[in-house]
């Protein structure tokens, strides 16, 4: 059975990183984890905990900008940035949905309009 991941620990390595500028990648918070608790884990464990933590209302924020990785806001416009980012990569994968869903309708119901007229005309036959 795995232990479990002691967000605290992931929370304090984040913090000692404040700012965009002293973003940590995934892989060295997972070195120093270790280092501190002598316990395993994974950058990808890393990268899954701080999302619980995000959900936990913990702030840390990261970045796609080279190196990379996870920081603590050091002002209210880097959280601001981070936002905007956030914003832009949801509203983004929210179109591709939508396209997509397109495309499934298409394939699987390619006369859609056709069976829509069609039970339309059932339906008013019904009724009269």
């Amino acid at each position: 059975m795995n232990k479990p991941i002691d967000g605290q620990v992931i929370v304090d390595i984040v913090k000692k990183n404040k700012g965009i500028g002293n973003a940590t990648t995934q892989y060295d918070i997972a070195d120093e984890y270790i280092k501190l608790t002598h316990d395993h884990i994974t950058a990808r464990t890393v990268r899954n905990k701080i999302e619980i933590l995000r959900f936990e209302k913990i702030p840390i924020l990261s970045t796609p900008h080279e190196p990379g990785g996870y920081f603590w806001p050091a002002t209210r416009k880097e959280y601001f940035d981070w936002k905007a980012g956030e914003m832009a990569k949801a509203r983004k994968q929210i179109a591709k949905i939508k396209y997509v869903a397109f495309g499934v309708y298409r394939e699987f119901h390619p006369n859609i309009l056709q069976l829509l007229l069609n039970f339309s005309r059932r339906v008013a036959a019904k009724i009269s």
